[in-house]
């Protein structure tokens, strides 16, 4: 049954705002991280490495030792932004059940573009068993990106950390090479570009909330129409 151009266009509006506020509100939440990690590393790790650098006159050394201070302070790098960044994304998506309302939206999206093009649509529905594997594989994947970000960022920063014994650097010269723009502490590159952990977040949380969504229009497409 065809709808009438003027519900058509309310129903269009509607779908749009909805989509354009799944995770919207939930984002500032996952925002919080990205000051907290600057916090951490300014203060813990930085202290951490300085103890373990051969320091004259402010001027980073080399030493035979060089290599193991990056490992070291690598190890104590992987552990915090584990804690801080990989861990705090994976209950932000948990917490709430949060990944399963971004789903769940996106139902909500497929039974209105249902509406729109004139089909029967049902009017409650509920998350059944396959909407649980979809969602599960899906955090699966989004845990598997950012243990890759995370490998990412330790192998970043210690590039520093060694460009910087071997080139004599000052402690404020590290820390202004791991700084971005945007004033936060650098996440990893891409290409020539620096993106902090705080543009990675605001990324991940605008994009992966509605991938959710739409995942769910995909599915239910696929077994409904």
């Amino acid at each position: 049954m065809a709808v009438r151009v003027d519900k058509l266009v309310k129903l269009q509006n509607i779908y749009l705002d909805r989509y354009l506020q799944v995770g919207k509100t939930e984002l500032p939440d996952l925002l919080e991280l990205a000051p907290a990690y600057d916090e951490w590393f300014l203060n813990d790790y930085v202290s951490f490495l300085e103890s373990r650098l051969n320091i004259n006159r402010n001027i980073w050394q080399l030493t035979p030792d060089s290599a193991t201070v990056t490992t070291t302070a690598g190890r104590l790098l992987q552990s915090g932004c584990a804690r801080i960044i990989v861990n705090g994304v994976n209950l932000w998506l948990t917490t709430d059940n949060r990944i399963i309302e971004f789903y769940r939206s996106g139902v909500d999206l497929w039974k209105l573009n249902r509406e729109m093009l004139g089909l029967k649509f049902p009017r409650k529905t509920k998350l059944e068993k396959r909407d649980g594997i979809v969602i599960q594989n899906y955090l699966d994947i989004f845990n598997d990106t950012w243990q890759n970000h995370l490998n990412k960022h330790i192998r970043t920063v210690n590039r520093f950390v060694n460009t910087g014994q071997l080139t004599g650097w000052t402690t404020q010269q590290f820390i202004d090479n791991c700084m971005c723009p945007d004033g936060h502490v650098i996440g990893f590159r891409y290409g020539n570009a620096k993106y902090s952990w705080s543009e990675h977040l605001r990324r991940f949380g605008k994009a992966r909330s509605r991938i959710m969504a739409q995942a769910a229009q995909d599915e239910r497409m696929a077994r409904n129409g």
